[in-house]
C-alpha cells in the first residue's frame, strides 16, 4: 500500500499524468474547431451558393440531335423543377441524371452540368429506333439495344424500317422495358444496315424460338427467308450468296430455308 501511494506521489508519474491531461485536452480543442469550422463551412456555403438567390435556376438548355432538343418545359416537369425557385446548387447533379435516365426510355446517355450563374445544362443521347414492334403503325419501336420507346418521342423515323412480329404480348409493352428475345431479329437488321445493305428487311418474325422468318428484297425482288438464331453474319452471307447465283441462274424461286447447317433450300 505504501509503495502504492509512493507511486502516486512520485513526480515523474505526476507529470506524466499531466501531459496525457494536456494531451487529452489538446485533441479535444482541435475537434471543436474542426467541428466548428465544418459547421461554418456548411454556413457559408449555403449562404454563397445553396441559399444565394443569383444561383437560382433561370433556364434550362436542353441540347440533342433528336426530339428533345429544346424541350426545356419537359425537362424541367420530368425534374420536378420549378425554374425561378430551384437553386442551381442545392440540386445534386448525378441525382437529377438518375432521375432522367429512369423515366425517359429514349435517353442512351445524358450530360448533367452548371452554366453559371443560373442555367441548367442538358445534354442528351438518344436512342435511335431500328425497328416498329408487331405493325408499321405501332406507337412502339426498339432500338438495336432491345429498349422500347414510344414513337411519339422518336425523330425522323424511317417508315420503311423493318417491323418485328410474332412477338408474344399477353404482358403487355411498356415503355422502356428490354426485349431479349428479339435480339437475334435486331442483330439480322443491323447487319442488313451496316454490312448487308442490299438485303432490306421488311419484317421479321420471331415466333420460333430456333429460328428467324424474314421478309426482304433484294435487286427488287422480294424473298421469304428461314434463317437459324446463329452466326448471324455468316447466315446472311450465305443467303446473299444465294440469292445471287439464284439471280444469275434464272432461278424465280423465293423462299429460302438455311437451316441445312449453311447449305441453302429453295422452294
Amino acid at each position: 500500500m505504501a509503495a502504492s501511494n509512493a507511486q502516486k506521489n512520485d513526480p515523474k508519474n505526476k507529470k506524466d499524468r499531466q501531459k496525457l491531461v494536456r494531451v487529452a485536452l489538446f485533441l479535444l480543442g482541435m475537434a471543436a474547431i474542426i467541428t466548428a469550422s465544418f459547421l461554418s463551412f456548411q454556413s457559408a456555403s449555403r449562404a454563397l451558393f445553396a441559399k444565394n438567390e443569383h444561383f437560382i435556376v433561370r433556364s434550362i438548355e436542353v441540347r440533342s440531335s433528336g426530339w428533345w432538343n429544346g424541350q426545356s418545359k419537359l425537362i424541367a416537369e420530368k425534374l420536378d423543377m420549378v425554374i425561378g425557385r430551384d437553386n442551381l446548387f442545392s440540386t445534386d447533379l448525378r441525382e437529377l441524371r438518375s432521375r432522367l435516365m429512369a423515366k425517359i426510355s429514349n435517353i442512351e446517355d445524358i450530360t448533367v452540368s452548371r452554366k453559371l450563374p443560373d442555367i441548367l445544362q442538358i445534354s442528351i443521347v438518344e436512342r435511335i429506333p431500328r425497328a416498329f414492334l408487331m405493325s408499321s403503325r405501332s406507337q412502339w419501336v426498339v432500338d438495336e439495344s432491345c429498349v422500347v420507346m414510344q414513337k411519339q418521342y422518336c425523330n425522323n423515323i424511317n417508315n420503311d424500317m423493318p417491323v418485328i412480329l410474332g412477338l408474344d404480348i399477353r404482358n403487355g409493352v411498356r415503355d422502356g422495358m428490354e426485349i431479349p428475345e428479339i435480339g437475334s431479329a435486331l442483330d439480322a437488321i443491323m447487319l442488313s444496315v451496316r454490312n448487308f445493305p442490299d438485303i432490306r428487311i421488311s419484317a421479321i418474325s420471331v415466333r420460333n424460338s430456333e429460328q428467324l422468318t424474314c421478309i426482304l428484297s433484294f435487286r427488287e425482288k422480294q424473298y421469304k427467308a428461314f434463317i437459324p438464331r446463329k452466326k448471324m453474319m455468316f447466315m446472311l452471307s450465305v443467303l446473299r450468296s444465294a440469292i445471287i447465283k439464284a439471280q444469275d441462274s434464272g432461278d424465280s424461286r423465293t423462299v429460302l430455308d438455311l437451316n441445312y447447317n449453311g447449305n441453302v433450300i429453295l422452294k
